[in-house]
């Protein structure tokens, strides 16, 4: 049985794309019926950490699992049927893109927060507090965002973040932790 780690999709719901978070590369799995049917269009096999797409389903970026060491990405921009290497990327983990797929926002544990305003070509690191930054979301048009963050990996007393200026700034939220 896979370990299925992240699942997107278009915003009609249409369009999937899914990753195994297994320690074993594998492709990812693509649907365009609603999860009726699924294939892999000949996607590179990787061990991934995490998927994001636009809200049509069209644009798509996929992250390499950053404990394997390296700050491997691939973009999609015709709904996965071809892959392409994003060569100057930042070790990352989740990923969040605008509707439109060419904001980008990204978790990079203890490395903080990422952004790219050109999907995902060119990334800027956020200015946020110190911790391990697992999870990211964010709205429609790419200027409110949520981080969910740790102050050390072994504390499950995860907090949450908000930006309502595409990253620029970071605000603790009322959520409990």
């Amino acid at each position: 049985p896979a370990d299925w780690g992240t699942v997107v999709c278009s915003a009609d719901g249409a369009r999937l794309a899914a990753v195994i978070h297994d320690k074993v590369p594998s492709p990812i799995y693509l649907s365009t019926n609603a999860g009726a049917t699924w294939t892999t269009n000949g996607t590179p096999n990787q061990v991934w950490g995490s998927i994001a797409c636009s809200a049509d389903g069209n644009t798509l970026l996929a992250s390499v699992a950053s404990y394997s060491g390296t700050n491997v990405l691939f973009f999609s921009t015709n709904a996965g049927a071809n892959w392409d290497l994003v060569p100057t990327a930042p070790k990352l983990g989740s990923l969040a893109s605008s509707a439109d797929g060419r904001k980008w926002i990204a978790a990079a544990g203890y490395g903080g927060i990422y952004s790219s305003t050109n999907t995902g070509i060119t990334w800027m690191s956020n200015n946020v507090p110190s911790g391990f930054w697992k999870a990211v979301t964010s709205s429609a048009d790419g200027t409110k965002l949520l981080a969910i963050m740790s102050p050390n990996v072994a504390s499950y007393a995860y907090r949450i973040y908000a930006s309502r200026d595409a990253g620029a700034t970071w605000a603790l939220t009322s959520a409990p932790g």
